[in-house]
């Protein structure tokens, strides 16, 4: 099987394609490889359009090969920091699911 080119990329046209050709993501490897802020500095690329492109290129990538061969794409630091934000509401009690716990603990106070 050959390497994908750039234009097979989801969201990756032969325009496109130039342009991350010519800032140095010449293969679809370079732009799965990418972190979302290196692609961001592409004319017409921002932090979202980016992280889509990579996915899409990690996607590529993938077909055709071995399961659990697949590199995951790095998060981007608005995800990462929301996710560091829920685990530690999570860890204070302040997550999901807390409320639920408090209404059964009403009832259960008022049936007595």
């Amino acid at each position: 099987m050959s390497d994908p080119k750039l234009s097979e990329i989801s969201g990756v046209g032969p325009a496109t394609a130039r342009l991350l050709a010519d800032s140095g993501f010449a293969s679809v490897e370079s732009v799965a490889q990418a972190a979302p802020g290196e692609l961001a500095r592409v004319p017409g690329f921002g932090e979202a359009r980016a992280a889509a492109v990579i996915a899409a290129a990690v996607s590529l990538q993938s077909r055709g090969k071995a399961p659990g061969s697949v590199a995951k794409p790095e998060k981007t630091k608005k995800k990462a920091d929301k996710d560091k934000k829920d685990k530690k509401k999570e860890k204070k009690g302040k997550g999901k699911g807390k409320k639920k716990d408090s209404k059964k603990k009403k009832k259960k106070k008022k049936k007595k």
